[in-house]
């Protein structure tokens, strides 16, 4: 499969297929805003600063499920991304079964599902 080119600007905006983010994690923004405009969610992602490859994303369902926060101690850590209007509805882009960030994503959705109640 044909892989989507993003090009990194600056630490928070990225682009690609003509769709611009700005964010905290601009890759994994742009994954979302290129599923949620119709892009089959099993295309992998090259992101690139200038003409260095710089990140992959295997595909960008996988990284439509991501975003990145500090834990206790201020390190960043890959998170299942949860939408902002209604934190509890929990990810929204589905992944397939057989996916290892699957079993990551349940994971840390039980152990969210904790907190949260």
């Amino acid at each position: 499969m044909t892989e989507i080119t993003a090009q990194l600007i600056e630490h928070e905006k990225a682009e690609a297929e003509g769709h611009k983010v700005r964010s905290y994690t601009p890759v994994f923004a742009l994954c979302r805003k290129l599923i949620e405009a119709g892009f089959d969610s099993s295309r992998p992602l090259h992101a690139y600063r200038g003409d260095t490859l710089c990140l992959t994303v295997r595909s960008i369902g996988e990284g439509a499920r991501l975003t990145v926060g500090d834990d206790s101690k201020g390190v960043p850590r890959f998170r299942p991304y949860r939408d902002p209007d209604d934190p509890r509805k929990g990810p929204r882009y589905p992944l397939a079964p057989t996916s290892p960030l699957h079993t990551l994503a349940g994971t840390l959705n039980s152990t969210d599902h904790h907190l949260t109640n």
